[in-house]
Formats: C-alpha cells, sequence, structure tokens
C-alpha cells in the first residue's frame, strides 16, 4: 500500500469520526486536567449552595429562590460533567485509565443521587413553609441530609482517589 493511499484512509478515518461525533480519546494529562477542572467547578457550585443555605443554621431566613437557583447551578454543573464523561473515552496507553474512568463514572452517579436525595430535598424544605415555617424547623430537617451525603460520598470518593493516586504515579503525575 502507498504513501498515498495509507494517508488517505487516516484522512477518511478521521473525517468519519469528526461526522459522527466521536472524538478521539483524550491524552493521559488532558484526561486528569478534565476531571479536576469538572472537580473545581462542582465543588464551587455545591459550596455556594451550601454557603446559600447555611443562614439557616444561625436560624436566619433564606429565600427560597435564591436555593432553588443555587441548587440548579449545582445540577447544570453536574450535567455538563456527566454528560461529558458518559462519551470520554479513557486515555490510550493508561492502564489504569479504564478503571479510573470506571470509577469516576460512578463517583459521578454517586453525585447525581446527592444532587436528588440531598440538594433538591433540601430546596423543597425551604420551600415548605407550612410544614417548616422557622429557618431552625428547616435546618433541624436538612442536616440529616447533609450527613447522609457526607457518608454515602466517602466510599465513591476514596474509590476514585485511590485508582487516581495508581493513575498518577504510572504517568508520573503528581495527585492532588
Amino acid at each position: 500500500m502507498s504513501v498515498c493511499q495509507r494517508l488517505s484512509i487516516v484522512l477518511l478515518g478521521s473525517a468519519i469520526m469528526v461526522l459522527t461525533g466521536c472524538t478521539p480519546p483524550p491524552g493521559v494529562m488532558k484526561f486528569n486536567n478534565m476531571m479536576a477542572r469538572g472537580n473545581a467547578k462542582l465543588a464551587e457550585k455545591a459550596k455556594a449552595f451550601y454557603n446559600t443555605i447555611a443562614p439557616l443554621s444561625k436560624a436566619e431566613p433564606v429565600p427560597a429562590a435564591k436555593a432553588r437557583a443555587a441548587a440548579d447551578e449545582v445540577g447544570r454543573a453536574l450535567a455538563e460533567l456527566r454528560q461529558e464523561f458518559a462519551t470520554t473515552m479513557p486515555p490510550t496507553g493508561s492502564r489504569n485509565g479504564p478503571d479510573l474512568l470506571a470509577r469516576y463514572r460512578e463517583f459521578l452517579d454517586t453525585q447525581q443521587r446527592i444532587y436528588d436525595n440531598v440538594i433538591l430535598a433540601s430546596v423543597r424544605i425551604i420551600e415548605d413553609n407550612a410544614k417548616f415555617p422557622e429557618p431552625f424547623l428547616k435546618w433541624n430537617a436538612i442536616q440529616p441530609l447533609l450527613a447522609r451525603a457526607t457518608q454515602d460520598e466517602g466510599p465513591a470518593l476514596d474509590a476514585v482517589r485511590r485508582v487516581h493516586t495508581e493513575y498518577c504515579k504510572a504517568h508520573n503525575l503528581e495527585a492532588k
């Protein structure tokens, strides 16, 4: 096969990938950076949500619309991250990449459950002035949910950290 024929096949294959929406797997460093950037954005939105509802802990009111807006921001960030990693392939040439991607997807599934069962439930509590008329009652109802979120997140986060440490060692990256 001539060089021109081989080049044509490579170009045709690349064109098919682009036209069908397939993207090549990221490199080792890019894969790591994708997770880091996504985690930072998700953590920022989750912290903003917590800061929005935190005045309840001091028996201060929190506008329901403000809590809902902060929760929506978490939901958008999580949806974007889940979408990105649903179609991402593990980096080529990485024996830890497939396991890290699997653990990270499980972590994102856990984050989705926390969003559904803790964050949105917290917003519903804040919105329910009939059952929870006072800020301290709202906070008392939300606190166990927050504790459950921390408990639920632990195993998935630990699994990602364990595999990520191995991934970083294998590719001479600094685990953070």
